[in-house]
């Protein structure tokens, strides 16, 4: 938090000390953490975030997929159930995600901040494999039904 000669002095007297308790106060809730911004610290840490985001609209893709799929195979009464299968595998595959950028998240950061950068693999393994998995096995019900 800084301390009242880094804070700008906006207000006076009492005004000030109710300013300088609120935003300690406000300060209080964050959960970021506060790095020292030399080299390409912050750099670093904004790609991690960008890296997140990029995780987190994949999951969100991969969760419409599935229930676009649910929807399309639940027209046609014999492909009901596999329809239902795929989509819930989509879904459960968009919330793995969500799970892997999370953790990615963190365990970068973390690392990050001890001087490090972990290059993941097992990470990519598991969702190439599981993707590769459900498209494989969208395929195969489509072409049985085609």
């Amino acid at each position: 938090m800084p301390t009242e000669e880094e804070t700008p002095l906006l207000l006076n007297g009492e005004q000030h000390k109710l300013q300088t308790r609120l935003v300690g106060w406000i300060e209080g809730f964050s959960a970021s953490i506060l790095l020292e911004n030399t080299g390409s610290v912050a750099r670093d840490h904004l790609a991690n975030e960008r890296t997140f985001l990029a995780w987190l609209r994949t999951s969100l893709s991969t969760i419409s997929v599935g229930v676009g799929i649910t929807q399309l195979f639940r027209l046609e009464k014999e492909l009901k159930v596999p329809g239902q299968l795929l989509g819930v595998a989509f879904i459960s595959i968009g919330m793995l995600f969500l799970i892997f950028a999370l953790i990615r998240f963190f365990h970068s950061q973390v690392a990050m901040t001890r001087g490090y950068f972990p290059a993941t693999r097992g990470i990519v393994v598991v969702a190439v494999t599981t993707t590769f998995t459900a498209l494989l096995s969208l395929l195969i019900v489509v072409y049985r039904e085609a």
